[in-house]
């Protein structure tokens, strides 16, 4: 789980504009035009990741602790220009007319958004997604390096055959560390053929600035947002300060719920 970055490193990581060509070329890093940059706000990232890390040591055992946080360790901030998300989105799962819309914003790489989706999504959607008291959404927040970029990209191409779901699932699954090569391209087009999808579509969407653009604009959504680290959650556009556990997660609905006419 990442922990959160100063607010002078992420901006100097934006200042510099996006990473040029389709997704597959982020394995290879940016155009040659691009590399000097591209090193330069390298060498800021990583060496505001390492401190991040070291405070993710300190800070991230709580999330060992997953199922005892209490609701007063994860409170909230409004957020009132947060959109809500596309009810039809194949990112989407659960009743349109759900009254509360929880989103997360997750890095493939990310050992906290891993546990997450293996460990406490299920419970999670059993409780509150099949019972139609939440749609959950989930979007792209990229930023552990060029296997984060690829791994959402190639989420975003299963999404277009409706397959988001059980793509990501595998991602999940399939983790081994970050940029160890576990979602270099051959990766991603074998869990694409395991999954049974067309494999012209999907290598025409992981490679096409149609999806890169897609990608890029979850990130950069998530960063007018405020987001410092993954995962992050929104309930009803109030930002959640934490992971909540299961018992959190039920005092936090149920107020969302409550509060609805």
């Amino acid at each position: 789980m990442q922990a959160g970055r100063s607010a002078t490193t992420h901006q100097d990581r934006h200042t510099q504009g996006p990473i040029a060509g389709g997704p597959a070329a982020w394995a290879a890093g940016p155009p040659e035009q691009g590399v000097q940059r591209y090193r330069t706000v390298s060498r800021r990232f990583f060496l505001a990741l390492a401190i991040a890390t070291l405070a993710g040591l300190l800070l991230g055992v709580g999330f060992i602790g997953l199922s005892q946080l209490s609701v007063a360790r994860s409170t909230w901030a409004p957020v009132a220009s947060y959109p809500d998300p596309i009810p039809s989105a194949p990112n989407t799962k659960g009743s349109l007319d759900a009254p509360v819309v929880v989103t997360e914003w997750s890095d493939f790489q990310c050992s906290g958004c891993r546990l997450f989706a293996l460990n406490g999504l299920p419970e999670f959607e059993r409780l509150y997604v099949d019972t139609g008291k939440v749609r959950f959404v989930s979007r792209h927040y990229p930023t552990l390096g060029a296997e984060s970029l690829m791994a959402a990209a190639a989420a975003a191409a299963a999404a277009e055959q409706g397959r988001y779901w059980a793509y990501s699932s595998m991602l999940w699954q399939r983790q081994r560390g970050e940029n160890a090569g576990s979602f270099r391209p051959d990766n991603l087009r074998a869990f694409a053929a395991e999954l049974g999808l067309d494999r012209a579509a999907f290598e025409e969407g992981l490679n096409s600035i149609r999806v890169r653009d897609r990608v890029l604009a979850d990130r950069k959504e998530g960063d007018a947002l405020g987001i410092r680290g993954t995962p992050t959650f929104f309930i009803n556009g109030k930002m959640v300060l934490g992971i909540p556990g299961m018992d959190a997660w039920a005092k936090l609905v149920e107020t969302e719920v409550a509060g609805k006419p």
